[in-house]
């Protein structure tokens, strides 16, 4: 009798273990398994702000690329400078020493937008005094004749252009005052009466910026 109840307690004993075992395992592999997926999360997460910085920074290298402006005329020290591409005309006049005294400051305040954005291999050209008149003109790089620039230009100087006579001028300033500045220079075809053998006779003498 007493094999029987010490064979029958051993038995108990030994289901205790194995019942013990098997939920210390589960709980292992559980665990296992929580803290791989907590692992994953985290790299991927790192991964990611990888990812978004490289972006950034690519970003960072495009804004910042550099450019070559022209500039000549009645500033202190004409020539060229290298400016990052997100540098305005007052970066560039400053590069340039500002305006020389002789310049024709009139002309200045009314046509020379200083927050303006400048462009890689623009030329801009500032008249002395008594030079040029109101003529909302530049220059650009490469070219000798000055081109008008549809965003500024006066009626009598849009009308010095092929094809353009006063009422076709003052369509255009009436546009340019109704819907903003022109951002390319096809877009003078939305005026009404200019089509497009207009714009080929006079592309080459227009710009805006």
């Amino acid at each position: 009798m007493l094999q029987s109840f010490l064979k029958g307690n051993f038995e108990k004993k030994i289901e205790s273990i194995k019942n013990n075992l098997f939920s210390f395992v589960f709980a292992f592999f559980g665990i296992l398994l929580l803290a791989l997926a907590i692992f994953s999360l985290i790299f991927n997460h790192k991964k990611q702000e990888s990812s978004s910085i490289e972006i950034i920074s690519g970003e960072k290298e495009a804004t910042f690329s550099a450019i070559l402006v022209h500039l000549s005329g009645a500033v202190e020290k004409p020539g060229l400078y290298q400016l990052t591409s997100s540098s305005r005309i007052n970066d560039a006049l400053i590069q340039a020493g500002g305006l020389a005294l002789e310049a024709d400051r009139d002309w200045f305040d009314k046509n020379i937008n200083l927050a303006e954005i400048v462009k890689d291999g623009q030329k801009l050209y500032f008249p002395f005094k008594g030079e040029n008149e109101d003529n909302g003109q530049t220059y650009i790089l490469g070219e000798n004749q000055a081109k008008i620039n549809l965003n500024t230009a006066n009626s009598s100087q849009l009308e010095s252009l092929s094809g353009i006579g006063p009422a076709t001028a003052q369509k255009i300033i009436s546009f340019r005052q109704e819907n903003g500045s022109f951002t390319k220079i096809e877009e003078i075809m939305d005026v009404s009466g200019i089509g497009e053998a207009t714009f080929k006779e006079i592309k080459d003498l227009i710009t805006v910026f």
